[in-house]
């Protein structure tokens, strides 16, 4: 994902380190069995795709605000704290 942004022709000088400044605030989580599990769960519950499962799971096992920018199929999933943008 970064480095598709990143590379995107038409980014400007600013754009580019608005994007360097936010992700420096990010972590990064590996998908690990807890996070998979819950992800199972949350697709077999909400019926949501599967990769929107495990996003889910993720922001729950990290207790983070999911900031998306289509908020649709995230709805789905009950107490998952939304942030759309």
């Amino acid at each position: 994902m970064f480095s598709s942004f990143l590379s995107y022709p038409l980014i400007t000088d600013a754009a580019a380190t608005a994007f360097r400044s936010f992700i420096s605030q990010m972590i990064i989580v590996n998908l690990d069995f807890r996070i998979a599990e819950l992800a199972a769960q949350i697709r077999r519950k909400h019926g949501v795709k599967l990769l929107d499962a495990i996003v889910g799971a993720t922001a729950f096992s990290t207790n983070s605000i999911l900031v998306a920018k289509n908020t649709r199929d995230f709805k789905k999933i009950t107490n998952l704290r939304l942030f759309e943008f």
